[in-house]
């Protein structure tokens, strides 16, 4: 579609601006004035847009198609425009990935991202987002390292695997959890990739976290844990 100019739209012009939001916007996922400014919409369309109730505004420049609901997914879509390094953690990415299986009702999902960052109060609300900045890893460890989409999902949405998961979860939890909780988890946890768990050790600056890893870890009679240099 031809880009908008910021001149009054004739009634036919604003029917196809309209019908090109329906036929191509992504669904289930909030839309920001980045994406509007990509189609030349400027700031007097989108608000003709909202006025005229086929936009409805989430927070200030986000916003959702008419008769659309924010998907988990795809917000974590849209956050990832904004924030660096944003990926799904921690206990969340141990449950995505199949380690976890006793999973509450709308259970917390940690996001993490490289520095602080704020999220916006209808995105926690909805989907009860925590977010925590990255200093978890050396800056000398490639930021993606540890990182991948799921299989046959999202390629833009990251998930730690279970190794740097692991460290993520034990680095926000070793002061909440129980020790039977924490314990428990490492019990699950039977095979570890050794390689990568320890590439991921050497890089954390956390050594507190990979000490109690590898100490629960040996009295589970775990190899991997036997070889892992903490």
């Amino acid at each position: 579609m031809p880009a908008a100019s910021e001149v009054e739209l004739t009634l036919v012009d604003f029917a196809h601006v309209i019908q090109y939001l329906m036929d191509h916007a992504p669904r289930s996922e909030p839309l920001g004035q980045r994406y509007f400014t990509s189609l030349g919409f400027g700031a007097s369309i989108v608000l003709r847009l909202v006025n005229d109730g086929w936009l409805r505004v989430l927070s200030p420049d986000t916003y959702l198609l008419r008769g659309d609901s924010p998907s988990l997914h795809g917000t974590l879509a849209y956050l990832s425009h904004s924030i660096a390094g944003l990926h799904v953690g921690g206990r969340a990415a141990l449950s995505w990935r199949g380690v976890l299986h006793n999973i509450y009702f709308r259970e917390r999902v940690d996001i993490w991202g490289a520095g602080y960052s704020s999220l916006p109060s209808w995105a926690v609300e909805t989907f009860r987002l925590s977010y925590h900045p990255s200093y978890l890893f050396d800056r000398r460890m490639p930021s993606d390292y540890g990182l991948a989409p799921l299989p046959f999902q999202r390629e833009d949405i990251r998930v730690s695997v279970v190794e740097r998961a692991i460290i993520e979860h034990f680095a926000i939890a070793l002061d909440a959890a129980s020790q039977e909780d924490l314990q428990n988890l490492i019990a699950s946890l039977r095979s570890p990739r050794p390689n990568i768990l320890q590439v991921l050790s050497d890089y954390c600056v956390r050594r507190d976290v990979i000490q109690v890893i590898k100490s629960m870890g040996e009295l589970e009679g775990y190899e991997w844990a036997d070889r892992l240099t903490a």
